[in-house]
């Protein structure tokens, strides 16, 4: 991964030092916000000794970081050693606020990305903010741990009541307040072009959002938009200490080994327009795409078993496959077709086979990544499921009329919201 970035931090008007820490390591691809909080300057103390660990712990790993740029190691290991190393440092930074009575309470917000190959990778905790902006769109990738932020999502609370809570800033999760902290992860694809944006809550208190945030670019490079977001944060207030770093990301020095553009833009496309997706909100589909692994077959080939245990589902991005019953061809399925996601609840056997009639390019969703992932976002997992259950009612539906009319259904496209009876493939 190449690319360009820059980083910056300012005190504010109104605070005599910064407790934000803000660490870049263009070498390692390793970005860090961290915003300390404690008092008596151990809010510095906290976000430093939490950077300063993280890079620590991801320079240990180097030799299993190029392993995972060269394609050799699954790029979720990406995710377990950010979260390891936010563990670690919430457990050092805890250990020294317990040594120390002056460091008593300190900790700090943390939000982490770590750019290898074709991949980004975030590690989260508290209220900084990580974004991407990718052509005309803008989206929050991390989500705030805030008390109003959680109960937003939760529907307990609406935007607006969050806006005028006096518990706006009351964080539910930071680094070093407890030896443990429960870390949010997300690996995505990163293209040329995408800029990347971490910041402390001190720009995002003053900016309405993503939306804004890509007004305010306007095409600057990260050194400039850098600068220009410090400017606007204390022109609007500058309450509090202001961190931002920018990273744009620039073609690789060799194309050929690297996803194009089009394929990582029609691989979010295809997740974001299935029925299992309905409801979900971008942020969302990217979080569930680090379950989905690429798979090809070629023309000819098995992909499910009639009466086989399987535990996987698939999307099929390009190519043609036909659903057999024994030796008869009961259904078509084109791009953006889905099946198999009975296999997400239970130990079936398939109720027929998937045979690819020409070169076949899916994404395979095993049981066991998505239950590990749903564990960690109830609320997803609660969105998802609901999707889930809507897509298995229409499928009964389909069967009753499937009985009443005597008609077999011979082709499925999706695009059009027409379904299949075999989906449980």
């Amino acid at each position: 991964m190449s690319f360009d970035a820059y980083a910056g931090t300012d005190v504010g008007l109104e605070r005599d030092h910064n407790e934000d820490y803000v660490l870049r390591d263009d070498e390692l691809g390793l970005f860090i916000v961290c915003d300390g909080m404690g008092g008596h300057a151990c809010g510095e103390v906290a976000s430093r000794l939490a950077a300063e660990c993280i890079k620590r712990v991801v320079s240990s790993q180097s030799a299993m970081v190029h392993a995972l740029s060269e394609g050799v190691a699954p790029p979720n290991a990406l995710a377990e050693l950010l979260r390891h190393a936010i563990e670690t440092a919430s457990r050092e930074v805890y250990q020294a606020s317990v040594a120390d009575p002056a460091k008593r309470g300190m900790g700090t917000t943390c939000t982490v990305l770590l750019l290898v190959g074709r991949y980004g990778v975030m590690g989260h905790v508290g209220d900084s903010q990580l974004h991407l902006l990718r052509d005309d769109t803008a989206l929050m990738l991390s989500h705030d741990h805030t008390f109003t932020a959680e109960a937003v999502r939760r529907g307990a609370m609406t935007e607006k009541q969050a806006a005028e809570s006096e518990h706006g800033n009351v964080l539910m999760r930071c680094v070093g307040a407890r030896d443990t902290v429960q870390v949010d992860t997300l690996v995505f694809d990163v293209v040329p072009g995408d800029l990347l944006l971490l910041c402390s809550d001190g720009l995002s208190q003053y900016v309405e959002g993503s939306s804004e945030l890509l007004r305010l670019h306007g095409g600057r490079s990260p050194k400039d938009f850098t600068r220009t977001l410090i400017t606007a944060a204390n022109a609007r207030g500058g309450s509090d200490n202001i961190s931002v770093i920018c990273v744009l990301a620039k073609p690789p020095p060799d194309p050929q080994n690297a996803p194009t553009r089009q394929d990582v833009l029609l691989t979010l496309d295809t997740l974001k327009g299935i029925q299992l997706m309905d409801g979900l909100a971008p942020q969302e589909v990217m979080l569930l795409r680090q379950v989905f692994r690429e798979q090809l077959y070629a023309a000819g080939a098995l992909i499910t078993v009639e009466g086989e245990v399987g535990s996987e589902m698939y999307v099929l991005l390009d190519g043609a496959a036909e659903v057999r019953r024994g030796t008869e061809c009961v259904a078509t399925l084109g791009r953006g077709a889905h099946f198999g996601e009975m296999a997400l609840l239970n130990d079936r056997p398939r109720a027929a086979s998937v045979v690819a009639s020409t070169p076949c390019r899916t994404l395979v969703c095993h049981r066991t990544a998505l239950y590990a992932l749903l564990q960690e976002q109830p609320t997803l997992a609660s969105r998802f499921y609901q999707s889930l259950a809507s897509a298995l009612s229409m499928r009964l539906d389909a069967i009753y009329s499937f009985y009443d009319t005597g008609e077999r259904q011979r082709s499925v496209d999706m695009g059009s919201g027409r379904t299949t009876l075999f989906h449980g493939t």
